[in-house]
Formats: C-alpha cells, structure tokens, sequence
C-alpha cells in the first residue's frame, strides 16, 4: 500500500523538503554529549552492580565475583561497560 502510494507522495510540493531531509534527522536523544555523568570508582562496583547495572553486566560481575573467570567474550563485553559507565583503564 505504500509502495503504491509513493509516486503521489513524491510528486507532492509540500513534502519534497521533507522527504529530501528525512535521512538527514534524527529525533531521538543526543548520546553524544555527556551530561549528568558522575565518577564512578572501582568501590562501587558491587554496590552499583546488584541496583543499577543492566541484567547481563549484572550477570557478568556475579560470575565473575564468583569464579574470577569471564570467557573472552563476557571480558570483552564487560570491559566496555565498565569504561562506558566511566572506569578508566587502570581501574
């Protein structure tokens, strides 16, 4: 049905600047800019991690805690949510 009714919408004056820029914007949150971030330290880690951390980050720090062993896979994903909730490298 929208494929069929394309050309009509095409043809359209009104929504040519529209149409033409649809790929261009975007309405959703900015992530680019870092606002509201605190420091996080390695203390807080298990505090934060049985409240705020997602259910998979939750996952990995158990076992990890637990075993103090993650497959490459779980080090990898788990690295870069720590340095993307604000660790740095050394930490």
């Amino acid at each position: 049905l929208t494929a069929r009714s394309l050309p009509a919408v095409q043809s359209d004056e009104r929504l040519q600047p529209l149409l033409n820029h649809l790929s261009h914007s975007y309405t959703g949150q900015d992530y680019s800019t870092q606002g509201n971030v605190g420091k996080i330290s390695l203390d807080q880690i298990d505090l934060l991690s049985t409240k705020s951390f997602p259910p998979c980050m939750r996952q990995l720090h158990k076992a990890l805690r637990e075993n103090h062993h993650l497959r490459h896979g779980g080090r990898m994903q788990y690295g870069l949510f720590l340095k993307g909730i604000g660790l740095t490298l050394e930490q």
